[in-house]
C-alpha cells in the first residue's frame, strides 16, 4: 500500500531538527486532508517528537479537544471564510473568541494566540 499524503506530509513536518537549532519547535497542523488522522494519535506524534507549539488552521473541536492537557500550546486560526464577517461585527468576532478560545482554555487546551491564519493576535496577560 502506498503511503497516503498527508501522512506523509505529517511525517516530513515532524522530522527531528538538529539539538542546537532551537529550544522549541512547532508546527503547522491543517485538517482539510482526504484520509484523516485522529487527532490523538497526531497529538501523540507532536510529544513524541518534542513539537510543543502547534498552529491549528481552524478550530475544529474534534481536533482542538485532543490538545486539552498534552502540553502543547496552541494557536487557533478563525478560517479564511469568517474573516470579513468577524473583522465587521464585534459581537461575531466576541461569540468566536468566547466559543473557540475561552471554551477551550477552560477545557484545558494551552491556547497562545488567536489568528487569522497570517497574523498573530496575543491574548491580554
Amino acid at each position: 500500500m502506498a503511503p497516503r499524503p498527508a501522512a506523509v506530509a505529517l511525517a516530513v513536518a515532524l522530522l527531528p531538527a538538529p539539538a542546537a537549532a532551537a529550544a522549541a519547535m512547532g508546527v503547522n497542523w491543517g485538517t482539510m486532508m482526504s484520509h484523516p488522522i485522529l487527532p490523538s494519535a497526531v497529538v501523540e506524534m507532536l510529544r513524541a517528537n518534542g513539537v510543543d507549539r502547534v498552529k491549528l488552521f481552524d478550530a475544529d473541536p474534534w481536533t482542538v479537544a485532543a490538545l486539552a492537557g498534552s502540553g502543547v500550546q496552541a494557536m487557533l486560526a478563525a478560517p479564511n471564510d469568517q474573516l470579513e464577517s468577524l473583522a465587521r461585527d464585534p459581537r461575531r468576532a466576541r461569540d468566536w473568541v468566547r466559543h473557540n478560545v475561552t471554551a477551550n482554555l477552560k477545557a484545558g487546551v494551552d491556547v497562545r494566540y488567536p489568528t487569522d491564519r497570517r497574523s498573530l493576535l496575543p491574548l491580554p496577560e
